[in-house]
């Protein structure tokens, strides 16, 4: 009999339902391990209806199984509420964003860690004649226990280097923390090297030589732009997953917008979110399946079958479908 794994599914806005379909179709396929999903709702298309942004009890299951499956959010830019991702990740405290930048083509093998409810992420702002203001956080909780998940991760995952991005030079303090507790706890990781870079010129640095870079450790807002960086690097911003964490919680989902203009059209890439369920599967330690779907991922691109964001004519159901075989192969092989 497989195991059996309780989670909470988030549709979300535009195309999430699409991409959801198809994946958590995907995952049906492992022989091993089966998913009970429970459909909770969020997102600004429920706000529009119901007034609530994110319901009290789609929080509540997501504490109680701690897995959780989530599609893209719209977020209104200058006007409406917030977005229903800040309500989720602030309320959980999930306070690990997660982000796999990933071509073994292109020798890229970045893994991406920013804090994920501190710094302007806070959203606190006001206006005092005619003047705005934003307010950056940085506690030594905060700081202390990213880095600590950082370079444990790094050393489970036989990882040589954590690299620290920053702007100290003129942040003195909020930054300043920041690098300080990340060298701090760095130091008791005898087998990985630190090195810290100023944000500026790490994301130059990151287009030209992408393959230097192992570990990247960063704050909330500078974490936001190198993944959007990183998708560029890969080829779009659908290619790149993403998993915010606690230490009871994982909540994964592509990292990637809505496109309620691609919404019904059968034509958004779910790979993202494919991707994310992998990082899923390995922190439930399903290690073995988690490989397979990445591979069953890499064999669909290099059989030149992609949806029309990469160039390709596939669909989003043709696509999961070739993953689907792909996968039944590796399954049947293994």
């Amino acid at each position: 009999m497989p195991e059996i794994i309780e989670g909470v599914v988030i549709k979300g806005d535009g195309i999430g339902p699409e991409i959801m379909n198809v994946t958590t179709e995907i995952l049906s396929i492992f022989p091993d391990i089966a998913f009970s999903w429970e459909e909770k709702y969020a997102g600004l298309e429920y706000f529009e209806k119901y007034n609530e942004l994110v319901p009290l009890e789609t929080l509540e299951a997501i504490r109680a199984k701690r897995v959780a499956l989530k599609g893209p959010f719209t977020t209104y830019s200058g006007k409406g509420p917030r977005s229903a991702n800040w309500v989720i990740r602030r309320e959980l405290d999930l306070y690990v964003c997660m982000r796999p930048i990933v071509s073994h083509s292109k020798g890229i093998n970045i893994l991406l860690i920013r804090e994920n409810t501190e710094d302007l992420y806070g959203a606190i702002e006001w206006e005092i004649h005619d003047v705005a203001h934003a307010l950056k956080i940085a506690s030594v909780k905060g700081c202390r226990r990213i880095a600590a998940y950082a370079f444990k991760k790094a050393q489970n995952s036989q990882r040589k280097k954590v690299t620290i991005a920053h702007k100290a030079n003129n942040l003195k303090i909020t930054e300043g923390m920041f690098l300080d507790i990340a060298q701090s706890v760095g130091a008791a990781f005898k087998n990985i090297h630190i090195e810290d870079q100023l944000i500026d010129s790490l994301t130059t640095d990151l287009i030209i030589q992408p393959g230097n870079y192992d570990v990247i450790l960063t704050t909330n807002t500078f974490g936001d732009i190198l993944s959007s960086l990183g998708a560029g690097l890969l080829g779009g911003q659908a290619l790149v997953p993403s998993a915010s964490i606690n230490d009871d919680i994982v909540l994964v989902e592509g990292a990637h917008g809505s496109a309620p203009d691609l919404k019904g059209e059968n034509i958004a890439n779910p790979t993202g979110l494919i991707l994310a369920s992998a990082i899923l599967l390995e922190e439930l330690g399903a290690n073995s399946e988690a490989q397979m779907l990445r591979s069953a991922v890499e064999h669909v691109y290099a059989n030149n079958i992609m949806t029309a964001d990469c160039g390709g004519q596939a669909s989003t159901t043709e696509f999961a479908e070739e993953i689907k075989k792909e996968l039944r192969t590796l399954i049947q092989y293994a």
